[in-house]
């Protein structure tokens, strides 16, 4: 078993590794592209607007709120209050646009190093971006059909840790999504 965890956690930071150096050479510093987005004038989007008219948003500097699960081999976003089954990968910083919170500090807060790893999370997010893909083909296997990078977050609340809502987590994510 031990070793099975072994081989899993070098497979693991293996892929981790090279997406997060696509990612270093082709993403903007957190801090130039917010300090770009205030001047091209970021626009407040909801998020089921987003993924409904992705045409009007590709591209452009956005601030969604949604619900970000970090889970396993899923990175999306999502809002229960749209009725597009239309799926968002998501790729970027998700460093601080100002004072919010980071996700990567929420996942570094656990006791449990497995559950740093490999621990499935879901946030309620304000995170600024741009849809940046709509072609499809995008994420786990293909299967997402917009992709959208974070340029940094303006909010971030921790909602679940275990990936899979329960009646509890369910309302948290629809007080989050009711919340200003």
């Amino acid at each position: 078993m031990k070793t099975l965890l072994f081989l899993l956690s070098v497979c693991f930071c293996l892929v981790s590794c090279s997406a997060n150096q696509e990612d270093i050479n082709g993403a903007p510093d957190n801090r130039s592209a917010s300090s770009s987005q205030a001047e091209q004038g970021t626009q407040d989007v909801s998020f089921c607007d987003l993924i409904q008219f992705p045409e009007k948003y590709e591209r452009k500097p956005v601030r969604v709120k949604a619900i970000y699960c970090d889970c396993a081999e899923n990175s999306s976003l999502y809002s229960e209050t749209c009725p597009s089954q239309k799926k968002v990968w998501v790729k970027g910083g998700l460093g601080n646009c100002k004072n919010a919170g980071r996700i990567d500090a929420f996942r570094s807060s656990s006791k449990n190093e497995a559950e740093r790893m490999w621990g499935s999370w879901i946030f309620g997010v304000v995170a600024e971006g741009r849809l940046v893909g709509t072609n499809g083909g995008y994420g786990q296997m293909n299967r997402y059909d917009y992709l959208f990078e974070i340029d940094c977050l303006d909010r971030a609340e921790r909602l679940d840790r275990e990936g899979h809502p329960d009646e509890d987590v369910k309302k948290r994510i629809e007080e989050f999504e009711k919340s200003k």
